[in-house]
């Protein structure tokens, strides 16, 4: 008897996790596509009507992100964590670095999820002092996928919060 509660009680948790991983993937997938300038492949996971509202209140159209990657060279970020509060611009336009998305919570409603999402990204730059300098932003979204067919399509995203971080030490936050 025990052991059939342990079942039951676990299979909402394994449940949660099976969710939470396949939104991780589709995040993968759309971070791939976003890297590799994909307009089909972001396409099909991004819905047409997709829009970000940053921290600041603007929001920005699926077109719009898509642009802000290919002027960057490399993954569409909203404006408000482009430079740090230092106002310092980095002196190499393509730094070398790493970025972890983790789904924090995934709630699914018959064709509607709702997805807290945490980006965390470092690596080195060189700044206009001429020196490296270890990087670090964490960023919190809330994201609205809706099912499409039998794929699921982000819908909107509305950043909480920013950190950022220069060499450890806090240069920025908001939200």
């Amino acid at each position: 008897m025990a052991a059939v509660a342990a079942v039951a009680i676990s299979a909402p948790v394994l449940a949660q996790d099976d969710v939470k991983a396949g939104f991780e993937t589709r995040y993968a997938q759309l971070r791939t596509a976003m890297e590799a300038h994909d307009d089909a492949a972001m396409g099909a996971i991004m819905a047409p009507d997709y829009a970000m509202t940053d921290l600041n209140g603007e929001t920005h159209t699926r077109d719009q992100m898509r642009q802000m990657s290919a002027r960057r060279g490399g993954p569409a970020r909203p404006p408000s964590d482009q430079a740090p509060a230092d106002g310092a611009k980095p002196a190499s336009p393509k730094p070398e670095r790493q970025v972890t998305l983790t789904v924090q919570s995934a709630t699914v409603s018959g064709p509607v999820a709702t997805v807290l999402l945490q980006t965390h990204a470092n690596g080195s730059r060189t700044g206009e002092d001429g020196k490296p300098h270890t990087m670090e932003m964490t960023s919190l979204s809330s994201d609205t996928w809706v099912k499409a067919g039998d794929a699921w399509q982000l819908k909107a995203s509305v950043q909480k919060s920013i950190e950022v971080k220069r060499d450890g030490e806090v240069v920025f936050t908001q939200g």
